[in-house]
């Protein structure tokens, strides 16, 4: 495996995108790039470290992609900096003329290797462009050349237009605008130029994408190149609005020089992305085998020579025209009309070599003890002392020399209905050594001050935003403590804070888009691919029941991996819950992507019999069993709906979280099990892990994480059962 680390942002660059697919060939252990939100997120959502310092790279590292919105090689020569620590390079666009024949001079002395990335031009389409370009040459002039682009395309086309010509050019920029587009016309030689340059991170220019094309204009029509659409189109002059007389052509039947007088569109239907990937593949390879004989270089070196000469020119509108900002690169690819329609299909992270549970936790294993402790001590001291200032404001706890009794501070101060609240919150208090409990009496032994509650929010909020989960997940924890004089005095409703609106964006930072949940959520994933694998006949459906599916959070991880892994025709999904809006929601985000999906309102403590015996062969409970009055007899009935050789995965708080204790807590269901001796939301680990080995007859069970894990720490247990 090839260790490799992208120098630039991640986000939406197809081609580097595309590193992720090559499992493989090559393992990326990190992103090098200036510290921003962007690169965070682009960690985050990757599982991987970012490096700000190039010291801090791994010194087995064999090759680096610099992209072209790289921030880190903007100010600073970052490709010289990784040569000379021997990492092969590939950059998507060259800094300069200069700093390219300064790398091919420097690469002699060391054992590595520099590449400019030359991928679109080198397309099938783009070379019959060229090709097709050319022969129409030798019969007519051209008269002009348009083209609508994306930045990142600029210097493609800078090398389609090259290689059709077939000479030394300069460019003459006559008029330039900046309005939607950047707009740069011109004389290249003797040929009149339009470019229209613009800024795919533009959302009003998101539906142009497939635009992305270069028109040569003869005398007898025009040859068009839509290089996202994978075609060339010839429009003869005199028949202009040509679907009737169009002639469709496949790319391979096209070698020859069609008759000009009738329009005809060639397409190669080989997917873009797919032939993208494989010019990507090729490039590392070819480098990797560098090693063997370095005679190989010698053709590409000579490309690279060839080529300087449209550096300056290409460097010079890149300055003049501040073509080379700050983007993240929206994608570019043939995936682009449907990423808002399927968000849900991208929004999950492509894990790489995963093969196996344990490579699920080796890919999260790069979080940091410390840093979880840290958070953990932050936002839970912001919520403890929240919560005596909450006190305080009702009267309790001001003079830290008196003793308040429990019983009048429930009456006098809070309503009955939130007793149980209350002493939880009096007990959590007291283990963490806020307050003393003396025979029904308490009283505060440290004191609050405001500024102390202000500055451990901005330390959790630093050390959780991207570096741990979605910034809205601290968002909704303070909003529930600015909101708990409503929240006792029944003038809000928890949901309404939870679900702004009708508005999802809290509850997907709180079941998805967080380190905790992505990786239960991951292993759900692969356990379900795995079995499907073992246990799939090609005859009967692989049955998989999902309970309190909620938002879909897992349902995404889960019809994600299946449809990646050409396994989602293996099965019938089942997705249940109890709100009719979930269900909507749900059948929104999956009826055009996935058909085999049912979906049931359920309650879990009323209607789970009814699903039927021995009927489901795996049974997913991400979350959920908490809400349960009975979760004794609602595992029971969970237990009655598995076959033979089933799999049941169950994943729980195994701690009372103190942020529950300040927002959810007012909406879930009173227990009446053991959780309501205890006066407790959650059972602990080993209490849950009793329970299942007695409801399920002492069947196996995994947990996850370990106790190893820095994940461990925010006390959610993954529990698979084999039946």
């Amino acid at each position: 495996m090839i260790e490799t680390i992208i120098c630039g942002k991640v986000s939406g660059n197809f081609i580097v995108e595309s590193l992720f697919k090559l499992k493989d060939i090559i393992e990326i252990s990190g992103i090098f790039e200036v510290n921003s939100k962007t690169t965070i997120r682009d960690a985050y959502f990757n599982n991987l470290p970012l490096f700000t310092n190039i010291k801090n790279i791994p010194n087995n590292t064999k090759l680096a992609y610099v992209p072209f919105n790289s921030e880190i090689n903007r100010d600073v020569d970052i490709v010289r900096y990784l040569l000379n620590r021997g990492i092969n390079v590939i950059e998507e666009i060259p800094k300069s003329k200069k700093d390219t024949i300064k790398y091919l001079k420097e690469i002699k002395s060391k054992n590595c290797y520099y590449l400019i990335r030359n991928l679109y031009e080198e397309t099938e389409i783009s070379k019959m462009f060229i090709r097709k370009a050319k022969q129409i040459m030798q019969e007519q002039k051209i008269i002009y050349i348009d083209s609508f682009i994306s930045k990142d395309m600029l210097f493609s086309i800078f090398k389609i237009i090259k290689s059709s010509l077939n000479e030394n050019f300069c460019f003459d920029i006559k008029t330039f605008s900046h309005d939607e587009f950047i707009t740069i016309s011109g004389k290249i030689s003797e040929i009149t130029f339009c470019f229209k340059v613009y800024d795919p991170i533009n959302i009003n220019n998101r539906c142009k994408y497939y635009e992305n094309k270069l028109e040569f204009v003869f005398e007898d029509g025009s040859l068009i190149l839509e290089i996202f659409k994978n075609i060339i189109i010839w429009k003869n002059r005199r028949n202009l609005f040509f679907d009737k007389d169009n002639i469709n052509i496949n790319l391979y039947n096209a070698e020859q020089l069609l008759n000009l007088k009738t329009s005809f569109t060639v397409e190669n239907k080989t997917d873009l992305n797919d032939e993208l990937l494989l010019l990507v593949k090729k490039q590392i390879t070819f480098l990797n085998n560098m090693k063997n004989d370095g005679r190989k270089y010698l053709p590409k070196v000579h490309e690279i020579i060839k080529d300087v000469q449209l550096f300056d020119e290409f460097e010079y509108l890149v300055r003049k025209f501040d073509l080379k900002d700050d983007l993240t690169i929206k994608q570019n690819s043939c995936l682009s009309s449907n990423l808002e329609k399927n968000e849900w299909l991208y929004e999950t992270p492509n894990l790489m070599n995963i093969h196996s549970i344990q490579d699920v936790e080796r890919r999260y294993s790069f979080i940091d003890h410390v840093h979880v402790n840290k958070f953990l001590e932050s936002i839970n001291m912001y919520i403890y002392l929240s919560m005596i200032l909450f006190f305080q404001n009702n009267g309790v706890f001001i003079d830290c020399n008196r003793k308040y009794n429990i019983n009048e501070i429930i009456e006098k101060n809070f309503n009955s209905r939130n007793k149980n609240i209350i002493l939880r919150w009096l007990n959590i208090l007291f283990e963490n050594e806020f307050i003393h409990l003396e025979n029904n009496n308490c009283y505060l032994r440290k004191v609050v001050n405001k500024n102390n509650i202000d500055r451990y929010y901005e330390d959790a909020k630093n050390l959780w935003d991207w570096k741990l989960g979605d910034p809205l997940s601290i968002d909704y924890i303070n909003q529930n403590i600015k909101y708990l004089q409503e929240l006792f005095d029944g003038k809000k409703k928890c949901n309404s804070i939870l679900f702004p609106e009708g508005d999802l964006k809290y509850a997907k930072a709180l079941y998805k888009n967080n380190m905790v949940y992505r990786y239960i959520n991951d292993l759900v994933a692969i356990t379900i691919s795995d079995y499907v694998k073992k246990y799939s006949s090609g005859i009967n459906k692989i049955k998989i029941l999902e309970i309190g599916a909620g938002i879909g959070a897992t349902t995404d991880s889960v019809l994600k991996r299946l449809i990646d892994e050409n396994l989602i025709d293996e099965v019938l999904y089942k997705y249940t819950d109890i709100s009719n809006f979930f269900i909507q929601c749900a059948k929104s985000k999956y009826e055009n992507v996935v058909s085999n999906i049912e979906y049931e309102k359920i309650d879990i403590d009323k209607d789970l019999e009814k699903l039927g015996k021995e009927t489901f062969d795996i049974v997913i409970a991400v979350g959920v069993l908490n809400n349960s009055g009975k979760l004794n007899t609602v595992l029971r009935e969970i237990y009655n709906t598995v076959k033979k050789d089933s799999l049941i995965l169950i994943a729980e708080p195994v701690k009372e979280p103190p942020e529950m204790l300040v927002s959810q807590v007012f909406m879930m269901t009173k227990p009446t099990d053991i959780r309501l001796e205890k006066n407790r939301t959650f059972l602990n680990r080993l209490e849950w892990l009793d329970l299942l080995k007695d409801t399920f007859d002492k069947k196996q069970i995994l947990t996850y994480p370990k106790n190893t894990h820095a994940l461990y720490e925010f006390g959610q247990q993954l529990f698979v059962v084999k039946i």
